[in-house]
């Protein structure tokens, strides 16, 4: 009971110490540029320690053991799909993103489109950010929970994640979440890994954990569990919201030269996709040996919590620290769009250094705060994710657009296709009526389309494109 405490204990102060460090002693201190994107730096290894951190988080590991519990191997092909977004991004977007000065998803839009459209942006970007932090904040707090449930509840634990998401966030700032996330990816491959064959080796094999499994043939079929038709709405979901995600804009940003953040990038998702098949595997040895758990979030820490104390310890040190490397990710990201995109250029354009590094370091508390509270009001981590990166579809639309073919945007196309796409959504989580298809995206992806054609069709206003690149 201790042995796994302490080691988790251990290292939570580890990550916090290390982001501190690798601010003080790495980094200049005192400018705001330097806390949200480490001084535009990074080498390509801790590119791909950030997005790679940024990419598993607690929704491609909790989150797929918890779907694979019941649909069995098929569920690795969340974190596919990421993987295939993030090659994506490297491939249509990095290199153009990084001949340009933004930092932020929400400059692009405020730059090509209206006021109004730029402050949506921001609002939109601000939300999703949040949401998934507070994602894993659930994660953290269920796996402290279920690890070490004589020290923690579910609730608790999503109070002591949070603070620590926060504590890493706020002394190491971008450069200090960059090393803790390479520490972050290393963990979750040791841990993940180990505590998959410790626990085939603890249940006999796994022939004897096969003829444990529940009646099914979906266990071990890469298509059949999840379906073919929701696998391929995760693939497009999550193509399409890789081009304007802030966190691989920021990675990208924050990169020393467009050869780092490629090479950072394409790593990163070839990285992603072991690590979804062995959670994937743990999933489905949970499901052999432990029916009948409360709740299928717990697949992975009640699986661990049967093993050997130090491995159970080793194993859900790194399952915790994939929610922590997606979680500070996320927060610097809210901060960053906050700060620089409301704050600076909506209120306060002439705003010092200063205070703007002080107004970042406020907002990353806030949303530590607030994300706790809204962590304990989500009831599926990976169906919640599924749901809010659809708010993606118009942007990355116009994105793509802006960066190849000006010509398919109006000066009108961010507004109408934005809201068509939020208009598309209410309607299907209100009414059931809408579901005849089997997710969001089958809906929401040619809406957002038919309502650009419109666009084109009656809008002769062309879009600028070139003030992107000004002052580069």
């Amino acid at each position: 009971m201790y042995i796994p405490f302490l080691i988790i204990m251990g290292y939570m102060v580890l990550l916090v110490v290390i982001a501190v460090l690798s601010n003080k002693y790495f980094r200049k201190k005192g400018s705001a540029a330097e806390f949200l994107l480490a001084g535009k730096s990074l080498p390509t290894f801790l590119v791909m320690a950030m997005v790679a951190g940024t990419a598993i988080g607690g929704t491609g590991t909790l989150g797929i053991s918890e779907n694979a519990y019941t649909n069995g191997l098929s569920a690795m092909w969340y974190n596919i799909a990421w993987a295939l977004g993030i090659l994506f991004f490297a491939l249509a977007v990095s290199r153009k993103l990084k001949q340009t000065n933004i930092t932020t998803t929400s400059q692009i839009f405020i730059q090509l489109f209206s006021r109004f459209d730029g402050a949506v942006s921001c609002m939109v970007q601000i939300v999703i950010l949040f949401c998934i932090n507070a994602l894993q904040a659930i994660a953290g707090g269920a796996i402290l929970a279920a690890i070490l449930p004589h020290f923690f509840t579910l609730e608790s634990g999503i109070v002591v994640s949070s603070v620590i998401f926060v504590a890493i966030a706020l002394l190491g700032g971008y450069f200090g979440a960059t090393t803790t996330n390479a520490l972050n990816v290393f963990m979750i491959y040791l841990g993940v890994i180990v505590g998959c064959v410790a626990a085939v080796s603890h249940y006999g094999g796994m022939p004897q954990i096969v003829s444990s499994l529940p009646v099914g043939d979906q266990w071990f079929n890469l298509v059949k569990g999840m379906g073919p038709a929701l696998i391929a709405g995760w693939v497009i979901s999550m193509v399409v919201q890789a081009p304007p995600n802030q966190g691989l804009i920021q990675a990208t940003a924050a990169a020393k030269d467009t050869k780092s953040a490629n090479r950072g990038l394409i790593i990163a998702a070839v990285l992603l996709i072991p690590i979804g098949f062995f959670c994937a595997l743990i999933g489905i040895i949970a499901a052999a040996e432990l029916p009948g758990l409360a709740s299928a979030k717990t697949a992975f820490p009640s699986l661990m919590s049967s093993l050997n104390p130090w491995v159970a310890g080793f194993a859900l040190a790194g399952l915790w620290s994939a929610d922590v490397s997606t979680a500070t990710s996320m927060i610097l990201g809210v901060s960053a769009v906050a700060t620089r995109d409301v704050i600076v250029r909506i209120f306060r354009p002439d705003m010092t250094d200063k205070n703007q590094l002080i107004a970042s370091k406020i907002i990353i508390l806030l949303c530590g705060v607030f994300g706790a509270l809204a962590a304990l009001n989500i009831s599926s981590i990976l169906g919640f994710m599924m749901k809010i990166i659809i708010v993606f579809v118009p942007y990355s639309y116009l994105l793509l657009c802006a960066l190849y073919c000006p010509k398919l945007i109006r000066k009108s196309s961010c507004t109408v296709t934005v809201l068509t796409n939020l208009a598309v959504m209410a309607m299907w989580l209100v009414f059931p009526a809408t579901h005849i298809v089997s997710d969001m995206i089958y809906l929401c992806l040619p809406a957002t389309l038919v309502a650009a054609a419109v666009c084109i069709i009656f809008d002769k206003r062309p879009v600028d494109t070139s003030v992107m690149y000004a002052g580069t």
